[in-house]
C-alpha cells in the first residue's frame, strides 16, 4: 500500500488526476475491473500473491486493450518476461521520475489503436469493393494472401482457387512473361 501511495503521489505531482484502487489478489483485481472503466493498470512486484505476470494474464482475459505498466525493484529477466506478456512499459522503483513519461506514452495507446482499427477498416472496405483486380502476395514466392471481388470477377478464380497458391509457373502460372514479374518485384 505504501508503494501505491508513492506511485499516486508521483503521478499527481506530474499533473495527473489519479483515481486508484490498490488490489492484492486476483479476486480484488477482477472486482475492480468489473466496477468501472480504467485507463491504466500499474502492476508492482511485491510480496503479495498478485504478481505482474498474474495481472497481465487476467488483463488479457478480461480487458485485453487495457494498458499495463510494471513497476519493479530491479531489472532483469522479469522485465523481459512481462514485456513479452503484454506490459506496455517497465519502470524501476528507484526511477519513478520516469513513470510520468511512461504513463503519458501509454495513455495514447487506446487512441492510436482506435485510429489503426479505423484505418484498417477503411483499407479493407476499399480493397474489397474496388472494381479493379487487387491482390496481396508474398514477394518471395508469389503466394496469394488475399484477393478482392474485382480479382475474382476479372480473372474468374474464386478465393478458394487462389488463396495459399502461387502466381508463379508451376502453380497458377498467371504471369505470361516471368521477366515482367521479375522487373515488378526488383
Amino acid at each position: 500500500a505504501a508503494d501505491a501511495v508513492l506511485i499516486s503521489r508521483v503521478l499527481e505531482t506530474a499533473g495527473y488526476d489519479v483515481h486508484a484502487e490498490c488490489v492484492t489478489n486476483a479476486e480484488e483485481l477482477n472486482a475492480a475491473l468489473g466496477k468501472q472503466r480504467w485507463q491504466l493498470v500499474i502492476a508492482h512486484n511485491h510480496a503479495d500473491s498478485l504478481t505482474p505476470a498474474k495481472v497481465l494474464t487476467i488483463l488479457q482475459r478480461v480487458e485485453p486493450d487495457l494498458p499495463c505498466i510494471v513497476v519493479s525493484e530491479q531489472m532483469g529477466k522479469e522485465a523481459v518476461e512481462v514485456l513479452k506478456a503484454g506490459a506496455c512499459d517497465f519502470v524501476l522503483k528507484k526511477d519513478l521520475a520516469r513513470l510520468s513519461e511512461a504513463v503519458a506514452a501509454v495513455l495514447q495507446i487506446p487512441t492510436r489503436r482506435a485510429a489503426l482499427r479505423d484505418s484498417e477498416e477503411k483499407f479493407a472496405r476499399t480493397f474489397r469493393i474496388s472494381p479493379d483486380s487487387i491482390n496481396i502476395n508474398r514477394l518471395e514466392d508469389g503466394v496469394f494472401l488475399d484477393i478482392n471481388e474485382g480479382f475474382t470477377r476479372i480473372l474468374g478464380y474464386t478465393r478458394e482457387d487462389v488463396i495459399g497458391r502461387s502466381s508463379l509457373p508451376g502453380d497458377l502460372n498467371l504471369w505470361v512473361n516471368q521477366e515482367d514479374r521479375d522487373r515488378m518485384v526488383a
